[in-house]
């Protein structure tokens, strides 16, 4: 198996880095096949769909030494809500 090199990793919000969220999801898609809901035409459509408060974020692994991504996906910031009544 061949070496793995550190990944770092950046956070871009979807309603003020929309170009460069585009530009890093176009360069992976060239990189592998994908099914249409991966698309940017799909993706731009549902990231313009969700609403101000979404949270969704894309999060864009980068070689250590590379300026390229690897790796990218989207997520929401989890909150975890304590029930203080609850008994564990």
């Amino acid at each position: 198996m061949g070496q793995v090199n550190r990944l770092k990793f950046a956070e871009y919000h979807p309603k003020t880095d929309i170009a460069l969220i585009e530009q890093y999801w176009r360069g992976l898609l060239k990189e592998c096949p994908h099914h249409y809901f991966l698309s940017w035409g799909w993706m731009s459509t549902w990231l313009n769909s969700l609403p101000a408060e979404h949270g969704v974020r894309l999060v864009v692994g980068f070689q250590e030494d590379k300026n390229e991504p690897v790796l990218a996906f989207f997520c929401r910031p989890f909150k975890q809500e304590m029930d203080k009544t609850a008994s564990h």
